[in-house]
């Protein structure tokens, strides 16, 4: 019986497919068969179950993982499937850093239509092709770059859970989601406006009090303000999670982030105008600031943090928006060109003095047509029939 090249090739594959799967985990002398190394998140996860040589060397090369301080041991973040399906196992900032690093695919920007970059840059730009600070603030509020109200981004958030026999003071056991883009002295702030309850960093310890006092402590600095309703004690860190409360149990959780959407993104949109401190924006600086919005993004865990989701974002909205622009010509030949040297625009330029050119000939046939009415129908002008004069004899 003659065996076709297609069998042999399935019966490799089967066979491939079976001793990769033996090959990719392996159980150690002494641990049971449940307490199998995987090759993978076990490695660092589960250190005690691949000890064995056998394991150290199946483990050679695994991604790392990161057991945040508020999880288990069991719970470590795999910095793969754990990042989206047990999000709140990867919710501190080493963690989200991994899973971000493990899901960056370089910022490949060939799939980017990049030639609407230098169009929209060119509409926010003044007529000297730059970008001032005030068209720069204007461009990323209307594109909604460095917005805090994405829909889609969840955020690592707090709730205060009254521990049996606690006591209540100013009902502070609630949900407290991260307030976007603020800190304060050093770490993050969690408010729940519903409540009007803030939850702080202070004198050293996390304590709650009035979210209402919020905007008096950004303008003096906390100098002079009272208490708060409930504090803790410090922790291993001084991290949140890590915190110890008399009447509550702190529990992490993933809500969407509340945001002072004005404040927040202003203070972004500045400080990326100011760190590259230049007067004007050319479009390379316009390049650079877009990447600043790119990495502020990412380090606010929001979606659309690499620089090519960037460029496809404002490339995006330019070319559903473009039919209704007006343009400056000059610069936008000036600016495609730098993209395209074979894009032609003096199309353009010939309409517009066609335009001006025709408007001019139908004012001046007006004015003949006016100028030879008045003359036909002037007084002076209507002719007088020749009288012959008498002679006197």
């Amino acid at each position: 019986m003659v065996r076709t090249t297609s069998y042999y090739y399935a019966i490799f594959c089967l066979v491939s497919h079976c001793t990769s799967s033996v090959l990719s985990s392996v159980t150690c002398p002494g641990q049971s068969k449940s307490n199998f190394c995987d090759c993978a998140g076990d490695c660092t996860g589960q250190p005690q179950w691949c000890a064995c040589d056998e394991a150290q060397e199946c483990c050679s090369g695994a991604t790392p993982t990161v057991l945040c301080p508020e999880q288990p041991k069991e719970n470590y973040c795999d910095c793969e499937g754990d990042c989206t399906q047990q999000a709140a196992w990867c919710a501190c900032a080493e963690a989200r850093a991994c899973c971000n690093d493990s899901t960056d695919n370089g910022d490949d920007d060939s799939d980017t239509d990049e030639s609407f970059l230098p169009l929209a840059f060119n509409r926010y730009s003044g007529s000297d092709g730059s970008m001032d600070h005030d068209e720069w603030k204007i461009f990323v509020r209307e594109s909604k770059l460095l917005s805090c109200d994405d829909a889609t981004t969840m955020h690592s958030g707090v709730k205060l859970v009254l521990k049996d026999g606690g006591e209540n003071y100013a009902d502070c056991d609630v949900e407290y989601p991260l307030l976007f883009g603020e800190r304060w002295n050093g770490h993050e702030v969690y408010v729940n406006k519903t409540n009007d309850r803030i939850l702080m960093f202070r004198w050293g310890s996390w304590l709650v009090t009035g979210y209402h006092w919020w905007p008096e402590f950004k303008r003096t600095g906390g100098e002079g303000m009272g208490g708060g309703f409930q504090s803790s004690e410090l922790g291993a860190t001084s991290s949140i999670y890590d915190s110890n409360w008399a009447n509550y149990e702190v529990i992490p959780i993933q809500v969407r982030a509340e945001c002072e959407e004005d404040y927040a993104e202003k203070n972004r949109t500045d400080s990326i105008w100011y760190d590259i401190n230049e007067s004007l924006f050319s479009y390379d600086h316009f390049l650079t600031a877009l990447g600043k919005v790119a990495l502020a993004r990412k380090e606010n865990d929001q979606d659309r943090n690499t620089i090519s989701e960037i460029h496809s974002w404002i490339a995006h909205n330019h070319a559903e928006e473009e039919p209704t622009f007006c343009h400056n010509v000059d610069n936008d030949k000036s600016m495609i060109g730098s993209i395209s040297n074979n894009e032609d625009m003096s199309g353009s330029i010939i309409i517009k003095v066609y335009d001006i050119f025709m408007v001019t000939a139908v004012v001046f046939a007006c004015g003949i047509f006016v100028g030879i009415s008045s003359v036909k129908y002037s007084p002076s002008a209507v002719h007088t029939p020749l009288i012959p004069s008498k002679s006197v004899h």
